[in-house]
Formats: structure tokens, C-alpha cells, sequence
């Protein structure tokens, strides 16, 4: 070996002693075992290979197989998880046992701030109606995260949760730092409703509630009682609520809703869903009102006609506050999408509109592309899982005239469109997001200022 290689020398003498290693074991290996030694495999060879001889297996080989096993076995217990056993890989703090001698701290559970485990700001423990959800478990879960001052959200959805569980529930209020609450697809009936909101009465600071979909909806008497235990929330944002009794189509339960949303200043985002809305000309005029608070508006199976849509468009015509507006499964015919576009050409805050599962049609698409000849704020405009067949117009405005919207949602689901729609995902990569040229502001008097374009002060979003 060349020794004028200097300091790199003793590196290159390591190197020749483990290739003359290598060589020595390859050849013990053969003479033992009589297989050639293996040559080194990717991760993905090993995995893919129908067949592995265990006698030519590497270590590395054995790892990403047991690896690739204990991966499998993990999905499959995930699947078959029981809500017990989610709490416990939540690694929750636990109960202090009962003593004589109360922490100064008076804290109830061995809670440790330096631990990220309990400073979970969302749990989310739904979907576990069939995997054995009881009571028992679930107060054990509540005294865990009674200490937890991080944990503002709490969603349980699906959990089979009845009016037998109305203490839990009372519990949540009381002992817990929970703000946001998601009850939604559940059992609660009216008499458990009634104990809980009686706990929520004496609270102010919930910030979120979804209730939709339980079992007291029907009753009228509990949907005013749900009313009076929001009102006073002072900072509630969102709210998901329905208003239903079968058989009785001038049920006014969504009444009730509907004066929450008027009346509850701090709302900004509602969703009223499986409702039948007798009159929405109040809605519609708090629309339009300057002082108007909300931001996103959702009516879904709500069995909104073409006279419910055309006073809901006077209202949304004049409006400044909203950006979102969901209209899903309404059965919203041509002549309801005559009100909406006439709506969007006036309507220059709205920024999201979400039509899909409707009835609209072609005539539709003909007037809403004359509509955006004049809208430049609009970004999204989901039409999916309608009856439309042609979208040429909005090909003739969309890019030319129209350079702001960028989503049509599902509409390429239909067969026929697949053509249109691969040109308009073309026009859309090219187009800007319109809400570069918006600033969100307080409210401001143009005049005072005028050394200043007013373009540069447009308001989104009051």
C-alpha cells in the first residue's frame, strides 16, 4: 500500500481489513451452510419477495419484516379498539387516590405540566357506539382530564351517549376546562337534556356546541330551553343544531333556532341542518343588516323551496359579513339558482358558496356566468352532484372576465363534463387567489383618509 497517502493512511488500512473480513465470512458461510452468502437488499425487496430462504435472511432483512408484521397487527388493534383502551393510549393523568391531606395546589389527578401528554388541547373520542362505550369508563376518562387546563375541545360523537349519562355530562361543565363540546350523533333525549343545559345555565364562557342530530329535537319545549342556556354564553361562535318532529310539517322548532341566531351577537359560524324552516324573512333581514355578525351560514336538509331562497337572496344581497354560505341537499331547482345568481352579482363579499347535491340545472350555468361577468370576489363555487350537462358558459367567462374563481367542486363526477373540466382546471391554475387583494380591517370612513386609494382599503371579512 502506497504509504505517501498520509494521514488518510490508517482509513484505508480499516477498509482493506474488513473487505478481507467480508471475504473470510462468505466463505465460512458456504462451507456451513452451503447456500452463497446474501448480498444486501432494499427495504422494499424484502417486503415485495414472494419467498425469503431463512437460511440466506440478513438482519436487516429480519427487522423490516417484523418492522412491516408489527405495523399490520397495530392497524388490526386499532380497528378493534375499545373506547377503554383509547383512553389509555391518551396517557392521561391519573386519579389521585383519596387522602386526608388535600395538595396545596388542590389538584384532583398526578398531572405534569412537563409532560406533552397533558397539554392536549383537543380529544377527540368518537365513533365508539360499538366499542363498548359505558358509563364507567367514561367517568374514569372525565376525572383524567379534569386538571388539564389546555383541553378546550372535547369531541364524541357517535358514542351511543343517553339520558342515563346526564351526570357525565353535568360533570363536563362543572370539573372540566372544556369550552368546545361536540355531542353530535348521539341519544340525548329531552329529559337529559334538560339536566344538562340546566349545568350550562350557569356558565357563560362555552365557545362551541354541536348537538345535531340527538334525540330531543322534536321536543319544543327542550329547543327552548337549549335557547335560553346559549343566550347567555357570551362567547359563542358556532353552534350546530336541527329542528325536526315527523309528521308535523309546521313544527317551529326552527324558529327557535333561528332566533338564536339573530339574538346571539357573538355567533359567527351556525349550521341548522334536518329542519323544516317555515319562514326565514327574520334571517333574512338580519342579513342584511349592517350589524349583521355571522361569517358562515350553513342550511342543509333544510327543504328550502324557490320562495325560501329568493327572500334568503334579499337578505345575502345586501349583506357584508358573510364568506361562507353552505346550501347542500335542498333540492334547489333552476329557479332557486335564478335567485343566487342575481344575489352574486351584488354580493361582493361572499367567497365560498357550496351548492353540491342539489337539482340545479343548465340554466343555471347560464345565469350564473352572466353573474360572474361582474363578480370578482367569489373563489369557490362547489356544483357537484347536480344535473348539469354543459358548462360552456362559465368556459367563456371563466379566465376572460371572470379571473378570481378556482374550484367548482365535484362537478367532474358527471361523465359528460370530463372535456369542460380539464380545460377549466387549465384556466384555474393560471388564476390569482382574490383574497391577495383584500385586507381585513375594523371598519373605516374612506373620506378621512384621501391621500390614499380606496382599493387599498377594501374590507373582507368585518
Amino acid at each position: 500500500m502506497n504509504k505517501s497517502l498520509g494521514p488518510n493512511l490508517k482509513y484505508l488500512q480499516k477498509i482493506e481489513e474488513q473487505e478481507k473480513m467480508i471475504e473470510f465470512l462468505k466463505i465460512k458461510y458456504k462451507e456451513t451452510t452451503g447456500f452463497e452468502a446474501p448480498h444486501m437488499q432494499t427495504q422494499n425487496e424484502v417486503v415485495t419477495q414472494s419467498k425469503v430462504n431463512p437460511h440466506s435472511i440478513t438482519l436487516p432483512q429480519a427487522k423490516s419484516i417484523i418492522f412491516t408484521q408489527q405495523n399490520e397487527e397495530e392497524k388490526q388493534s386499532e380497528q378493534f379498539q375499545t373506547f377503554y383502551d383509547a383512553v389509555s393510549n391518551l396517557k392521561l393523568p391519573t386519579k389521585l387516590l383519596p387522602s386526608k391531606t388535600r395538595p396545596k395546589n388542590n389538584l384532583k389527578t398526578n398531572i405534569d405540566f412537563k409532560n406533552h401528554y397533558h397539554l392536549i388541547e383537543v380529544i377527540d373520542l368518537s365513533n365508539f357506539g360499538s366499542k363498548k362505550f359505558n358509563r364507567l369508563a367514561f367517568k374514569e376518562f372525565l376525572e383524567q382530564v379534569q386538571d388539564m387546563r389546555t383541553l378546550h375541545t372535547l369531541k364524541l360523537r357517535n358514542n351511543g351517549i343517553d339520558d342515563s349519562y346526564s351526570d357525565e355530562l353535568k360533570f363536563i361543565v362543572s370539573n372540566t376546562h372544556v369550552k368546545s363540546l361536540d355531542l353530535s350523533h348521539n341519544e340525548l333525549g329531552p329529559k337529559g337534556m334538560e339536566l344538562f343545559l340546566g349545568s350550562i345555565k350557569e356558565v357563560t364562557y362555552f365557545k362551541s356546541f354541536d348537538f345535531s342530530r340527538n334525540n330531543f329535537s322534536h321536543s319544543l319545549i327542550t329547543l327552548n330551553q337549549l335557547y335560553s342556556a346559549l343566550i347567555q354564553q357570551t362567547d359563542l361562535y358556532h353552534v350546530c343544531l336541527d329542528a325536526f318532529k315527523p309528521g308535523q310539517q309546521d313544527y317551529k322548532g326552527a324558529d327557535v333556532l333561528i332566533k338564536l341566531v339573530i339574538n346571539q351577537k357573538s355567533l359567527r359560524s351556525v349550521i341548522i341542518q334536518d329542519s323544516i324552516i317555515q319562514d326565514l324573512q327574520k334571517l333574512s333581514q338580519s342579513l342584511s343588516s349592517l350589524q349583521c355578525h355571522l361569517t358562515e351560514l350553513t342550511l342543509k336538509y333544510c327543504f328550502l323551496t324557490s320562495e325560501h331562497i329568493s327572500v334568503l337572496a334579499q337578505g345575502l344581497a345586501n349583506n357584508q359579513s358573510l364568506i361562507y354560505l353552505n346550501l347542500q341537499h335542498n333540492g334547489l331547482n333552476d329557479l332557486s339558482g335564478k335567485y343566487l345568481a342575481q344575489m352574486i352579482q351584488t354580493n361582493y363579499y361572499l367567497y365560498s358558496i357550496d351548492l353540491e347535491h342539489n337539482q340545479l340545472g343548465n340554466d343555471f350555468i347560464q345565469l350564473i356566468s352572466v353573474a360572474l361577468k361582474r363578480n370578482n370576489v367569489l373563489n369557490s363555487l362547489k356544483l357537484g352532484y347536480n344535473s348539469i350537462s354543459e358548462i360552456k358558459p362559465l368556459l367563456n367567462v371563466i379566465g376572460p372576465e371572470n379571473t378570481t374563481l378556482t374550484d367548482l367542486g365535484n362537478i367532474q363526477q358527471n361523465p359528460l363534463l370530463l372535456a369542460q373540466v380539464e380545460q377549466l382546471q387549465k384556466r384555474f391554475k393560471g388564476s390569482k387567489d382574490s383574497t391577495s387583494n383584500y385586507v381585513i380591517l375594523k371598519p373605516i370612513n374612506f373620506t378621512q383618509i384621501l391621500h390614499r386609494k380606496q382599493e387599498n382599503y377594501r374590507v373582507w371579512n368585518i
